[in-house]
């Protein structure tokens, strides 16, 4: 070690992910791991730099420089050099610690701040120069801040706090004028080794086996809607360092009541904090589980979680979620699912990821990341004064993350968002900070309510704007991919009218061209007052098609309320079947000949656009207006698709085509490649039967009979917008769905018994439950 020259050694399997990451990207700036330290109190700068030369001279791993041999990368840790023995300091020598003095600026505490994150994104050469730095921010001769940051290679957060800690100790015995104690770190070879032994033995087969059986299904990662797919290449995963951030404090009474949460699910603090991540972010993707990417150290020897070094890795955590969950339940299960992902942390989430080729396309994180670092906040002591430390690393980004730090008595606990900005903006990112800190401190004073009741009172705004594109297929675009996947299987009928994939895809096409001829484009509102018949679901697809959004006014309603409906929702574009009763001044008129066949159909539908606009009756007897974006299908997508969608499933479209719950069941079941049973007039006033009556008379082989109970407007969005729940009943032919009345106004959101039962809420599978 204290040789003149140095020794070559192979690098950490974390290094060699690192570096390969790096590599691919072409840029280092997303890979800094770093602390700051607010001291309060003043700083010698020349005991400070010789407390650094200590540190580094007895810490192997800052000496260190790599080298690429072929593709293979060793590391070389080098002696001492003279510049940095501890007996020598300033000003004869290359000094370590940069002092910057902000005394004289308006704001230095925001001025030390501007300067922390420029120095995240400076890169530094891996083969020369060191690969770290400190930095002596003065805001006051009594307020100091300390930066120390490292290129990722050398050092982890966790192996950060420990060169805090050992700093500040070196630096106390320095001004007291004691010898510091002797260092009690492993050498890297030590820890070399026991990574190959480790990779050898029979634990880690062991550990290779949990992780193959718990996510041998490969579950999918949901997304937020209108952020898209995360995938690296489709613009969503993009590593960046420009990290959209918002950061605030879960007040102190509120960490009290975290603490006695945790207590009362027997659980330690940084487990419930995992548990409440996994339910907003449930609630945010409409999913009925949350995949997490979880940082643990790595370490499980005493010798290496007393040695600074880059050993930290990242698994998966995957919690059940439904909205009847209370948080403590869900602590106590998150507390098992942690347990056991530390019990096999050793196995490193990059194999995992290439043992399962999951997730998908290039994506390195499993979903997004929450780390709870209880270090952070830590206090630490220079002399007499306290320092208190605080993250800033750099991180890869992919979707969104959620960094929690340990509390202080006078501020509570730090809790910061992250989020790429290709796929969500500043308002966003402020809002999901504002609404989880809202669902953390109400769900810990009340943790055995379920939290799909605790109420964050924030409304999230969609990240993307009117104009932007994502990766990932809207309605529409699915839609016309089954007419070539499944051309010949049945899209929709009502009595005995009945259209394929392939023949709905020609109508809707022709359709979509003569309503661009009309001067249809993005957001341009049709109105449709159709009976109940195959020509409305193609109405309703030929306008998205061509880019506008449609009214659903129902023949049935009187004169006055369409008319009404038809001049506030600002209806260009009319088509009626019911002559003479609706005169729309301004409209153009659509007829049944659809020519200009001819006319370009070239319109971009993107995810921020109106895809309709529907008229509830409104407590007031006003009609009362809804507007839905095109994006929020998504969601109900992933959560009801698999239940009423499919080839050979049959969904009976029940509902009055002027309710959400209409559009619910076309944007599912078509996109889903199922098939839409429409009921008829005579059959849904029929007040005798039920929508499973007219299931079993259908004859319908699996038949989900849809209708809406308790879902306000909008639910069938899943947007953010709106928010409301589900009560959605369904099942196979011959079971008991429950529910009467027509519309499904009133529908009971029983279940039946059979083995073949699904049910919305969360749209849980028996055989996944």
């Amino acid at each position: 070690m204290n040789g003149n020259t140095g020794h070559a050694l192979p690098v950490f399997e974390a290094q060699e992910g690192i570096w390969l990451a790096q590599r691919v990207d072409g840029s280092r700036q997303a890979y800094s791991a770093g602390q700051y330290i607010e001291i309060d109190g003043p700083i010698d700068a020349d005991t400070f730099e010789r407390a650094l030369r200590h540190v580094v001279a007895e810490t192997e791993i800052l000496r260190t420089r790599f080298i690429e041999d072929g593709d293979t990368v060793l590391q070389i840790v080098d002696p001492p050099a003279e510049r940095d023995q501890p007996h020598s300091g300033p000003p004869n020598s290359e000094a370590l610690l940069t002092v910057v003095d902000l005394g004289s600026d308006d704001d230095p505490r925001t001025a030390a701040e501007t300067a922390m994150h420029a120095e995240l994104l400076q890169e530094t050469g891996h083969t020369t120069g060191r690969l770290f730095t400190h930095t002596l921010f003065r805001l006051r001769p009594d307020r100091h801040i300390w930066l120390h940051r490292y290129d990722h290679l050398l050092m982890d957060a966790f192996g950060c706090t420990l060169l805090a800690r050992r700093t500040a100790e070196i630096y106390t015995a320095l001004l007291r004028g004691d010898t510091p104690a002797p260092t009690d770190h492993a050498p890297l070879r030590d820890l070399l080794a026991e990574e190959t032994a480790y990779r050898a033995s029979e634990q880690h087969a062991h550990d290779r086996r949990y992780w193959h059986d718990h996510f041998a299904d490969r579950p999918d990662t949901p997304t937020v809607p209108g952020h898209g797919s995360t995938a690296l290449g489709g613009g969503g995963g993009t590593a960046t360092p420009e990290v959209l951030r918002a950061t605030g404090h879960l007040a102190p009474d509120a960490v009290a009541a975290l603490r006695a949460a945790a207590a009362r699910a027997d659980v330690s603090w940084p487990r419930l904090v995992i548990a409440a991540v996994a339910a907003f972010t449930a609630s945010l993707s409409g999913s009925d589980e949350a995949v997490l990417s979880v940082p643990v150290s790595g370490r499980t020897s005493d010798r290496a979680r007393r040695t600074p070094c880059t050993m930290a890795n990242m698994l998966p955590v995957r919690l059940p979620v439904t909205a009847g969950t209370s948080l403590l339940d869900l602590a106590r299960h998150a507390g098992q699912e942690i347990g056991a992902l530390l019990a096999h942390q050793r196995y490193r989430g990059e194999q995992l990821r290439r043992d399962l080729t999951w997730p998908h396309g290039d994506r390195r994180h499993f979903g997004p990341y929450v780390n709870v670092m209880p270090a952070a906040g830590e206090t630490l002591h220079f002399g007499a004064h306290r320092g208190i430390m605080c993250d800033l690393s750099s991180r890869r980004t992919e979707d969104f993350g959620v960094l929690v730090s340990g509390w202080t008595a006078d501020e509570g606990m730090r809790i910061t968002f992250e989020a790429n900005p290709t796929l969500y903006d500043d308002d966003w990112v402020r809002a999901a900070h504002r609404s989880f800190l809202a669902f953390l401190e109400r769900g810990v004073k009340q943790p055995a309510v379920p939290v799909g009741r605790i109420d964050t009172g924030e409304q999230l705004p969609p990240a993307l704007s009117d104009n932007a594109t994502v990766p990932g297929a809207l309605v529409p675009e699915l839609i016309a991919r089954c007419a070539v996947t499944s051309p010949l299987a049945v899209a929709v009928r009502c009595g005995e009218v009945a259209l394929t994939y392939a023949e709905l895809e020609q109508r809707v096409d022709r359709l979509a061209r003569y309503l661009v001829a009309l001067g249809v484009g993005r957001e341009v509102r049709v109105g449709l007052c159709l009976p109940r018949s195959v020509d409305m679901v193609v109405a309703e697809l030929a306008v998205w098609r061509a880019g506008g959004a449609f009214v659903p006014l129902d023949p049935e309603y009187p004169v006055d309320r369409l008319l009404f409906m038809v001049a506030d929702s600002g209806v260009r574009v009319w088509w009626g079947s019911v002559s003479g009763s609706v005169r729309c001044r301004g409209c153009l008129p659509m007829t049944r000949r659809w020519g200009h066949v001819g006319v370009p159909l070239d319109v971009q539908v993107v995810p921020g656009q109106l895809a309709y606009v529907i008229y509830t009756s409104g407590s007031t007897g006003r009609p009362k207006v809804w507007r839905l974006l095109m994006v929020g299908w998504r969601t109900w997508l992933r959560r009801c698709g698999r239940c009423w969608g499919g080839e050979g499933v049959t969904a009976l479209q029940f509902a009055s085509f002027s309710f959400d719950a209409a559009v619910l069941d076309v944007a599912v079941t078509l996109a889903s490649g199922g098939t839409l049973a429409i009921a008829t007039k005579e059959e849904r006033a029929d007040t005798g039967s039920g929508p499973d009556d007219h299931v079993r008379r259908r004859g319908d082989g699996e038949c989900g009979a849809v209708a809406v109970g308790r879902a306000g407007p909008g639910h069938g969005a899943g947007c953010a917008e709106v928010g409301a729940g589900c009560g959605v009943a369904y099942g196979r032919s011959g079971e008991s769905v429950g529910g009467s009345g027509a519309g499904g106004e009133h529908v009971r959101a029983d279940r039946g018994d059979g083995d073949g039962d699904r049910r919305c809420g969360g749209c849980r599978d028996r055989g996944r439950g």
